[in-house]
């Protein structure tokens, strides 16, 4: 190389270590500025997953051993944390505390968010690593890397949370940019670069479930472009040697790791495709390739013995749902298997189009080069790398229309795509496009940093297409007061709460719990469905769920009565219609009729209830309207079933929380009576918790007008 272009090469290097400590800074300082981060406090930071996963990383900081079988973490059977589970992530979170211990630094917790931004940052390295080996252009390989790290599709998803993404994303985009390293003639020792990319690709697939859905994307794109290669006989050669490699490191990882074998990895619908592809790329497509096919699926379906459905059926049944309904769920949830209701939310819902604009705007621009200008006829050729990559892009942005968790591989693969100029080394436009590529890169620098802000275009772009959440929120302080409720009161008491919720309580209050957030086990999610299913059936049914999963204790969320969007646990149920008798509708309103279920606890999100004992006649809680079903302006219908306005008691409740909100500011601001005034129309919006009425009347002790 030139002297000119290692310096190059060193200032692109500079901008990707820049790019990436920004990007670390920035998720680090996000999720210490989250309401609920409390220093030296870690209970309730983390719920659903990464709670369950916090725990184990806990453990391991602690020296405690995990146990082969935790009947804490799936009660009363257990998980068989070594081959249900992908444990990698935990015990190096865990064991990188552990070796630190006694040097200067946060508590576990803010160690964790520490650890998450680093270790998820390592994917901007990977970024450059892979825009070097494609435009051998140290300058625009920089700029682009500078707009990936700084950019908010690749950081937002790390905020606050502790996912497998976190080690899984850097090790897959590392793979990647070693496979493209061993793709080119002219690469020094490919088999070196090929043998990394498979021991990454192996790391990947150890740490996250998802990692075998990206490969066979990947091998997809590896077929697409020996097709488009096909006579190119380097290109091929490149190509059967640089899989090779990958498949072996994923087959090791198959033999080697409990989790892999036990879902039969090697045999895997992902696999099989590599097996068929690497075979077609030595031996050309002739009968000789269809016998082999014949083999390997026959192996497939005769060894596998449900392996893959039971541990990905979740997965098969969303995608079939979707593509039936056309990304849009139906109406009536009965329509969707039990599975695909389980996984079709949250993260897995196909991205709106607000959520589109915020995340890639300015980033997407960088595309427009590609689609303006027509590639000169004398630049250079690119090579299959750059083949490759277009056909990731083109699969990824189809699966994030799909499932929008896949943005952030998106933007990685679509910037890479982005990044082949149609501008000739050392024209005016190319420097252009690199000046503007750097600027665009701030430009989201300063998005990452501040996303509320009112300067942020994307906010006001988006907002048009972002509909309004209708999800009843959950306040961290009732998740707190029933975790210490539990910890304090209940202790080692086995329970019986929504899988969302399970993680939490298993992780901050200790108690076994009877359901957990990873839906890669078979029984697990024949066990969630069961308990949604007892929900909106009957009492006695609920009791017998219970008695069959030796759970004391049974949570109740409000949200089992407000959320009646297709997010909540009635959809998830497959239940259209309320009715009295179910145990929900008499948790939620009626506890004094339940004959199995004893009101231990309640708070304005939550109710605990006792397992198979009668209501406590002496039991008094406060009124909270909440749990008043006169406030829901209940109608039966003629055909029984029970018509409630939860639509309007969420509005109700978002007015009052606004208008609340409007007196504290107003108080802080030293105005009383505007304050005294926006109280009253809170209490007016919605009645008032005791603690409510007595702040305004502290404010005000002539008398308050009563609420109405």
């Amino acid at each position: 190389m030139s002297p000119a272009g290692s310096r190059g090469a060193a200032l692109g290097l500079l901008l990707a270590c820049a790019a990436a400590a920004f990007s670390a800074h920035v998720k680090f300082r996000h999720s210490t500025g989250l309401p609920h981060y409390r220093p030296g406090e870690d209970a309730g930071y983390f719920n659903v997953e990464s709670a369950f996963k916090y725990r184990y990383a806990r453990m391991i900081a602690a020296g405690i051993a995990v146990p082969e079988v935790d009947r804490d973490a799936q009660y009363p059977e257990g998980v068989r944390t070594s081959s249900e589970l992908t444990m990698p992530m935990k015990y190096l979170t865990g064991w990188t505390h552990a070796f630190l211990r006694g040097a200067p630094g946060p508590d576990f917790l803010g160690f964790v968010l520490l650890w998450v931004a680093a270790v998820s940052s390592l994917s901007v390295p990977a970024f450059f690593g892979a825009a070097l080996r494609l435009t051998k252009d140290p300058a625009l390989a920089g700029a682009g890397t500078l707009a990936y790290g700084l950019s908010w599709a690749s950081i937002s998803d790390l905020i606050g949370t502790y996912g497998f993404q976190t080690l899984a994303l850097p090790l897959l985009l590392g793979s990647v940019f070693l496979f493209l390293a061993a793709l080119e003639p002219e690469i020094e020792n490919p088999r070196a670069w090929g043998t990394g990319a498979g021991l990454l690709l192996a790391g990947a697939l150890s740490s996250w479930h998802v990692s075998r859905f990206f490969l066979a994307g990947w091998l997809a794109a590896i077929a697409w472009t020996a097709w488009r290669r096909r006579e190119d006989r380097a290109a091929i050669v490149s190509l059967r040697r640089a899989l090779a490699f990958l498949l072996g490191g994923a087959a090791i990882a198959g033999l080697l790791v409990p989790v892999l074998r036990d879902t039969r990895l090697l045999i895997s619908p992902a696999m099989l495709l590599g097996w068929i592809l690497l075979s077609a790329l030595y031996l050309k497509p002739k009968p000789l390739i269809a016998s082999v096919a014949a083999i390997i699926l026959g192996a497939w379906y005769s060894g596998r013995g449900g392996a893959e459905a039971a541990g990905y059926g979740h997965v098969y049944a969303l995608l079939a749902g979707k593509l039936k309904f056309l990304l849009e769920k139906p109406d009536n949830p009965a329509l969707l298997s039990p599975e695909a209701r389980l996984l079709w939310v949250g993260p897995f819902n196909s991205p709106e189009a607000g959520f589109l604009i915020f995340t890639f705007f300015p980033l997407g621009l960088l595309a427009l080069p590609r689609l303006l200008f027509p590639r000169p006829a004398d630049a250079p050729d690119e090579g299959a790398g750059a083949d490759l990559v277009d056909a990731m892009t083109v699969l990824f942005l189809l699966g994030t229309t799909m499932i929008s968790r896949l943005a952030p591989i998106l933007a990685f693969f679509g910037l890479l795509s982005a990044l082949r100029l149609p501008f000739l080394p050392g024209s005016g436009r190319r420097k252009l496009a690199i000046g503007l590529i750097a600027a665009l890169g701030l430009l989201e620098g300063l998005k990452s940093h501040a996303p509320a802000s009112r300067w942020n275009p994307a906010m006001r772009l988006s907002a048009p297409f972002s509909k309004d959440d209708l999800r009843p929120t959950v306040s961290r302080a009732s998740e707190r007061g029933v975790i210490e409720w539990l910890k304090t009161r209940q202790p080692g008491k086995p329970v019986l709460a929504h899988f969302g919720f399970s993680g939490a309580i298993l992780a901050y209050a200790g108690n076994p719990v009877v359901l957990n957030p990873k839906l890669e086990s078979g029984p697990l999610r024949r066990k969630c469905i069961g308990y949604l299913e007892a929900l909106y059936k009957d009492e006695q049914s609920l009791l017998n769920f219970c008695k069959t999963q030796d759970a004391a204790l049974l949570v109740h969320g409000t949200g089992n009565v407000l959320d009646e969007t297709q997010d909540g646990t009635r959809y998830a149920a497959g239940v259209k219609a309320f009715r009295p008798e179910q145990p929900a509708v008499l948790m939620q309103f009626h506890p004094e009729r339940l004959k199995h279920f004893r009101l231990l606890y309640q708070n304005p999100d939550f109710r605990v209830f006792a397992a198979g004992y009668a209501p406590d006649p002496k039991g008094d809680f406060p009124k909270d309207p909440v749990y008043d079903e006169n406030q829901y302006s209940p109608k039966t219908q003629k055909d029984g079933t029970l018509g409630l306005d939860a639509a309007g008691v969420l509005a109700r409740r978002r007015e009052s929380r606004r208008h609340l909100l409007m007196a504290r500011l107003f108080i802080s601001l030293g105005a009383r009576e505007e304050a005294l005034k926006a109280y009253e129309k809170a209490f007016h919006a919605w009645p008032p918790e005791a603690r409510l009425l007595e702040e305004a009347r502290a404010l005000d002790r002539a008398g308050l007008p009563a609420p109405r």
